[in-house]
């Protein structure tokens, strides 16, 4: 029998079924209203342990609940760390920015942003889990939500309401190209 080839989200789901088919016959068992031979529940958990080894070696999925608690964690510990990592740059910007000439102010804010994003462009293909790509990708954001202000600062243009819509463009861009579900919230949440 051929099988198809599953997205990392139908991986998931087909995980949280055999999780739950395993804890619906369990009960059906101890109410005792079914009865399965042992040799069939050997040759049904076997089959569902190598699924799942198949799984987890192919996707980054969660096969146990310890393994969702770790990435809910890494997910919180990448945001905090991308949210750190852009208060350090945005800081360091307004640290050493008024000894650079305005060339080289323009040509960082210009180049900064671009090259994050595609840092997190490179990390993305890298790495199954895509922590690192979405740190990239945030500072990235944030560069770029730095650079609009700082550019308008250097060549004294007054701000603008449609700064946010602009934002938001760059983040739901981001977000598409990464298909990362973080960054579309943060631009549906300026749009709003």
């Amino acid at each position: 029998m051929e099988e198809k080839q599953l997205s990392q989200a139908e991986a998931q789901q087909r995980v949280e079924q055999i999780h739950a088919f395993q804890q619906e016959v369990m009960t059906l068992e101890q109410e005792g209203i079914v009865a399965i031979a042992p040799e069939q529940r050997d040759a049904v958990q076997s089959y569902h342990h190598s699924l799942l080894d198949k799984f987890s070696s192919i996707y980054d999925i969660d096969t146990n609940l310890r393994a969702k608690q770790l990435t809910l964690g890494m997910k919180i510990a990448s945001l905090l760390g991308a949210l750190a990592m852009a208060i350090s740059l945005f800081f360091l910007f307004y640290q050493f920015w008024g000894y650079l000439s305005t060339a080289i102010q323009v040509a960082i804010l210009i180049t900064a942003p671009v090259s994050l994003f595609l840092l997190s462009l490179h990390l993305a293909q890298k790495e199954k889990s895509a922590y690192f790509s979405k740190i990239a990708a945030l500072v990235s954001l944030s560069c770029f939500v730095l650079n609009l202000g700082m550019l308008g600062q250097i060549f004294n243009i007054s701000p603008s309401p449609n700064a946010f819509l602009v934002w938001a463009a760059f983040a739901f861009f981001i977000g598409l190209c990464l298909q990362r579900s973080v960054i579309v919230i943060f631009c549906y949440c300026q749009h709003q």
